[in-house]
C-alpha cells in the first residue's frame, strides 16, 4: 500500500492519539494543534509525523498549519472542546467557542485544503459524536456544534464527491476520555472507562474507513456500547 499523507487535529490525546498510532505504520501524519508538548512527545514516538502547531481557530493559525502541509491524501478532524451546562447557565463566551473549536475551524482548515484532496482524490473524515445525533440535558452547546459538523459533512460528501473527495462522519457513542470523565463528573455519576469504547476501537473504524479505497466510502458510522445504543 502507498504511504499515505495525513493530517490530523486533536491528536496530542484521546481518539486522535489513538488514530495517530493505527495510521502511523503506513502513513505519513502531520500532527496539528496549539499542545506542543504534547504533539512533541507523540511525533517522538512516530519517526514519520511532523507537527505543526497553529491555533485552528483563528486565521492565522489555519495559514501557520496548512502553508506546510503537501500532497494531502486525507484530513481527519478529531480537535473539540465540552463544555456542559444547562442552556439557561452556559455563558455566551461557551457557546461561542464550542461553535468556533467544534464546527467553524474544521470547516475553516477544509476550505484551505480542498485543492490538495481534490488533487489526490482524498478523504475528509470528521470525528463526530453520538451527540451529533441527539442532545441530552447540558450537551445544548456541544451537540449543536456537532449537529451543524454532521450538517458541514453532508453539505462537503454532496458538493465534492463528483470530484473524487470521500466524506466519513463517525459518531462514537460515551469512549473512555478525560472528555468523558467530565461528562460523568457533570451528571454526577461514577465513573467507570471499562463500561465504555476505547479509543483504539474508533481508531481501527478510522483505519478502515481509509482503507476502503477511492471506489467506496462509508457516509456515516455510530459506534456504541452495546448498552448505549439508541433507536
Amino acid at each position: 500500500m502507498t504511504e499515505r499523507n495525513v493530517l490530523i487535529t486533536g491528536a496530542s490525546g484521546g481518539i486522535g492519539k489513538a488514530i495517530a498510532m493505527a495510521l502511523a505504520p503506513s502513513s505519513h501524519l502531520y500532527l496539528a494543534g496549539r499542545n506542543r508538548e504534547a504533539l512533541e512527545s507523540l511525533a517522538h514516538e512516530l519517526p514519520s509525523a511532523k507537527v505543526l502547531i497553529g491555533d485552528l481557530a483563528t486565521e492565522t493559525g489555519i495559514a501557520a498549519v496548512t502553508s506546510n502541509v503537501r500532497n494531502l491524501d486525507a484530513l481527519i478532524h478529531c480537535a473539540g472542546v465540552l463544555h456542559l451546562g444547562t442552556v439557561e447557565e452556559l455563558r455566551l463566551d461557551q457557546w461561542r467557542e464550542s461553535l468556533e473549536l467544534n464546527l467553524l475551524a474544521p470547516v475553516a482548515l477544509t476550505q484551505a485544503l480542498l485543492p490538495q484532496l481534490r488533487q489526490s482524490a482524498g478523504h475528509v473524515v470528521m470525528v463526530n459524536s453520538g451527540l451529533g445525533n441527539r442532545a441530552v440535558p447540558g450537551s445544548g452547546a456541544y451537540s449543536a456544534s456537532k449537529f451543524g459538523m454532521r450538517a458541514f459533512a453532508d453539505a462537503l460528501r454532496l458538493e465534492e464527491g463528483p470530484r473524487g473527495v470521500r466524506v466519513t462522519s463517525v459518531h462514537p457513542g460515551r469512549v473512555d476520555t478525560p472528555m468523558q470523565e467530565q461528562m460523568h463528573s457533570w451528571e454526577q455519576k461514577e465513573y467507570d472507562g471499562e463500561a465504555w469504547i476505547h479509543p483504539t476501537q474508533v481508531a481501527a473504524v478510522v483505519k478502515t474507513t481509509l482503507d476502503l479505497g477511492s471506489n467506496a466510502v462509508i457516509d456515516s458510522i455510530n459506534i456504541n456500547p452495546p448498552h448505549q445504543v439508541h433507536k
